[in-house]
């Protein structure tokens, strides 16, 4: 499926995705609060202009009358404003949390992550459109939202004032004056925008360089790359400064058109109040009406701004939602790649031409069934597809034709690299991915001492598997197929790193369990611990034995 354009439908698939009744309570609950808002922080904005004139008048108890109302009001709109905030974060919370869990229970499902991952190549980055994309659909949604709802409010409110209060032309100055402030800000703008991008992607390279140092020390150490890998992370700083200073250098413009804007629209008070100001000498009423007409025009040009950069904040809104959906779109309505019977007693094959997911053929019309008790031996050149038909009957890897039946409860997988977890204790390891109180622990121990990784025991239960080598990963691995009890264990490679005399102790242990394998390796004196050998001879064609 090919990535689709920004659509701005989207936007409001995802929020019903992300909705529930009490989500809509809260956002009902924000939108009430955003109104009390402005009309609190009306009279607290106009409050000052009164002051001013009792100031001027030097009328102390008209002046410290209205002093304690002015004071009530700025106590009411912080404590809206905050209520408001913090209501505005718990609802991007809940968002988040329903979008994500939808999101990981469909991609946790069967193999679907791992089909995303292998098949949908347009599908770029599911981990970041899981993690940050959603994140932001929360915060700049409910930014849209709500300034959406206040901002034609203020407009309309505030040049009613104005008009009243300064005369058409002063109106249309503010107006004329906004719009082309933000014009030119988002001009200046569109360069920086581009170069944080640049910016971010030159970070994320060099923050993954040092994250592979740290993943790969020992081989980089053994390996004497520290030159090598000193001139990586280099290079990639390099690119991140170079990008920065750019950066920097273009952000002056930027400051420049802020900074007029902001010192020329304190003028553009003056000028408005010059232009309307009361045929007075009244000082008093000349100070209440600068003060009053200076937060109007101010109040009009937040509005205008808020109002323009909705547009701007929903342009993103709109791109985060169109990633998000197709996501969500995939994983729900995507047709099961892998055309797999999962629920059989036996591994069958019939007619099954193997393919890699280019659509490229490995293994034609193979015709194969793996019972209880007939342990089977996978032989063959390199690229023949000994591992591609280890994926097919793992249940993750599609066939081009025929019919695959696979007893996917009854096995357990492992392969040369084991998936050992590292939140866990050594027992929840080798119980994995049961919980510890569904294995037998006595049976651990047992099993411990068998492969001689007993002395694993010893370390601290939160950083045993630091340091492992292959060969103590493998037999951890081991550990857990010998606890479980399978019927069938698949292993490509599963005991590479283990010594021959200890391996070939492995495989007796497991044919007295009667676990029945279908092994890849390369060590040819396993075979005698095998029923039957398949050996892939290349070029589509193959041989039982």
């Amino acid at each position: 499926m090919k990535a689709s354009k920004t659509r701005i439908t989207d936007v409001f698939r995802v929020f019903w995705n992300a909705s529930s009744w009490f989500s809509t309570l809260i956002l009902g609950t924000i939108l009430i609060f955003a109104l009390g808002e402005l009309i609190v922080g009306n009279y607290s904005g106009l409050y000052p202009s009164k002051l001013m004139k009792y100031i001027t008048k030097k009328d102390t108890k008209q002046f410290g009358h209205d002093l304690y109302i002015y004071a009530f009001f700025l106590v009411g709109s912080v404590l809206i404003l905050g209520i408001k905030l913090w209501l505005c974060d718990r609802l991007s919370i809940r968002f988040r949390d329903k979008l994500v869990q939808q999101i990981h229970k469909d991609y946790m499902t069967g193999n679907s992550f791992y089909d995303l991952l292998m098949y949908d190549t347009h599908i770029d980055n599911p981990d970041g459109r899981i993690t940050q994309d959603i994140e932001n659909y929360g915060e700049t949604s409910i930014k849209v939202i709500v300034a959406a709802a206040q901002s034609p409010l203020i407009i309309a409110y505030y040049s009613y004032s104005t008009f009243k209060d300064m005369g058409l032309n002063s109106l249309l100055i503010t107006l004329l004056f906004t719009t082309v402030s933000f014009f030119a800000t988002r001009f200046a703008m569109s360069p920086i925008v581009r170069l944080t991008y640049k910016f971010e992607a030159a970070n994320a390279d060099f923050r993954t360089a040092h994250v592979n140092l740290k993943e790969n020390a020992e081989t980089i150490a053994l390996s004497r790359g520290q030159s090598a890998e000193e001139k990586l992370l280099s290079d990639r700083l390099a690119s991140v400064l170079s990008v920065q200073k750019q950066l920097s250098n273009t952000s002056i413009i930027l400051n420049i058109v802020v900074n007029i804007c902001q010192y020329f629209g304190n003028a553009l008070v003056y000028l408005c109040i010059y232009i309307c100001a009361p045929a007075t000498e009244d000082p008093s009423i000349l100070a209440e009406f600068t003060g009053r007409v200076s937060f109007e025009v101010i109040m009009l040009i937040s509005g205008i701004t808020s109002l323009m950069n909705v547009i701007n904040d929903f342009s993103k809104l709109s791109g985060y939602s169109t990633r998000i959906q197709e996501l969500l779109s995939i994983l729900r309505e995507q047709a099961e790649h892998v055309n797999i019977n999962k629920f059989g007693n036996s591994f069958v094959l019939e007619n099954a031409t193997v393919m890699r997911p280019s659509g490229d053929s490995l293994i034609n019309d193979l015709n194969l069934t793996v019972r209880p008790g007939e342990s089977l031996f996978i032989v063959g050149p390199s690229g023949a597809g000994k591992s591609s038909l280890f994926r097919v009957l793992g249940g993750i890897w599609p066939i081009k034709s025929g019919k695959v039946t696979i007893p996917e409860e009854k096995t357990m997988i492992l392969t040369q690299r084991p998936y050992v977890p590292r939140n866990a204790t050594l027992e929840e390891a080798i119980a994995f991915p049961k919980e510890l109180n569904e294995v037998d622990l006595f049976e651990i121990q047992n099993t411990l001492r068998l492969l001689k990784i007993e002395h694993l025991k010893l370390r601290d239960d939160e950083d045993w598997w630091v340091g492992l080598s292959p060969g103590e990963q493998q037999r951890v691995a081991i550990a857990r197929i010998l606890v479980h009890r399978p019927t069938f264990a698949l292993l490509d490679e599963a005991t590479s790193a283990i010594p021959s005399k200890l391996e070939e102790e492995i495989f007796k242990v497991l044919a007295q369990k009667d676990i029945t394998c279908i092994t890849i390796a390369h060590n040819k004196e396993l075979r005698k611990w095998h029923k039957n050998v398949l050996e892939l001879t290349g070029n589509g064609r193959y041989s039982i034995y």
